[in-house]
Parts: C-alpha cells; structure tokens; sequence
C-alpha cells in the first residue's frame, strides 16, 4: 500500500532542474544517509523474508508449480458456484 503525500503538480513544481542536478549528483557519489524513522533492517529482519533465505531454485520452481496447479484446480471447482445454471449431468 503507498502512501501518497504530493499530487503531480507538485512534485513536478518542486522537482526543478536544479533540483535533479543536486539529486543526480548526490546519487552519483553514494552519499549514505542514515534515517531514524526507517533504520536499515538486521540479518534476524532479513532472514524472516523468503527471498533473503538460500533456496535452490528447483525448488522454489517446483513449489510455485504446485502453488499454480492448486490454484487451478480450486478455479475449476469454483468455475460452475458462480454460474445461474448448474453445470449439465450425463445420461
């Protein structure tokens, strides 16, 4: 979820060419800057997220495709719930 904290218009009035220059040059030289509100995470942080964790890829393919085919499988089940007829029997 993004917070949005500036229309367009102003970010395009604050955003002079000035102001790209400085920004452009501050990038340039990897200034750090430490922030308080939002402090760099710790390994313990980083390790709670599934990316960060050494996975070999087979394995993570093989479980996104179980996780599709799960999916699926309840999309097809679901498919005729929403429908005003009901699905047709065999003779």
């Amino acid at each position: 979820m993004a917070i949005i904290r500036m229309t367009m218009d102003e970010i395009r009035r604050e955003m002079t060419p000035e102001r790209m220059a400085f920004e452009a040059e501050r990038i340039r030289n990897h200034v750090d800057e430490y922030d308080e509100d939002c402090p760099p995470l710790t390994d313990e942080e980083l390790s709670k997220f599934r990316y960060h964790k050494d996975i070999p890829p087979e394995i993570e393919i093989m479980a996104r495709v179980r996780a599709a085919e799960e999916k699926m499988k309840t999309a097809e089940k679901t498919d005729h719930e929403n429908d005003d007829m009901k699905p047709r029997r065999a003779a």
